[in-house]
């Protein structure tokens, strides 16, 4: 339940993200809540995690992990790719352990995406996390995005405009826009998503957003 929109220039990145949580509880009753920030920022570098699918991992909100994994330092002195397997690695155990809750053999996943400019780097990069449990077996991949990424449920409202726009969709239309103009292109996109969201009676993520930029 979540639509999150990111633009990756040369002078930074700037995320759209929607507000929506969907919390199960240990008893297995959903409670829904549009209040949510998805965007976690590092307070010591340009650095972001942000995250879509469940949000409540072995018992602790998502976000509790990654400020725990800026408070332990490991990242410092680390590359974008090795702070990501870093990140991978200290997160594992609790993903897997809150995937194999799910007896139901529905679809379960749970995302998160790594990005921004370590001191070791010369320019801006994004990497995905993906853990999804899918008949009863967890599948992990991990992938590399550029220039724009959409992710989550809320991409569905958003392909029938892109299928007339397929340019929005290539590097060489981010490439001529600033940072700051990407803000309003990303707020544009996703209000379209917002008003096809009403039209097809979906409800996959918040009217609300959070912007967030990540520069410096």
């Amino acid at each position: 339940m979540t639509l999150i929109l990111t633009a990756i220039r040369k002078e930074g990145i700037c995320i759209c993200a929607d507000r929506r949580y969907k919390i199960i509880d240990n008893d297995g009753s959903v409670k829904i809540e549009n209040t949510h920030n998805k965007i976690y920022k590092f307070q010591t570098i340009p650095y972001v995690i942000f995250n879509h699918g469940i949000n409540k991992i072995d018992g602790k909100d998502w976000m509790e992990y990654c400020l725990e994994y800026e408070n332990s330092a490991r990242w410092k002195d680390k590359s974008h790719s090795q702070i990501v397997n870093n990140f991978k690695n200290f997160i594992e155990n609790n993903v897997e352990k809150e995937l194999s809750r799910y007896k139901d053999d529905k679809k379960y996943a749970i995302g998160f995406l790594l990005g921004g400019k370590p001191p070791s780097e010369n320019k801006y990069k994004i990497n995905e996390l993906h853990w999804l449990l899918e008949l009863n077996e967890i599948k992990f991949t991990i992938n590399k995005h550029q220039f724009f990424v959409i992710t989550g449920d809320g991409k569905a409202c958003l392909d029938a405009f892109l299928g007339k726009h397929p340019e929005i969709l290539t590097d060489k239309y981010w490439k001529v826009i600033n940072l700051h103009d990407a803000e309003n292109e990303l707020i544009k996109l996703f209000k379209l998503a917002v008003s096809e969201k009403s039209r097809l009676d979906n409800d996959e993520f918040s009217d609300d957003f959070d912007i967030e930029f990540i520069e410096g």
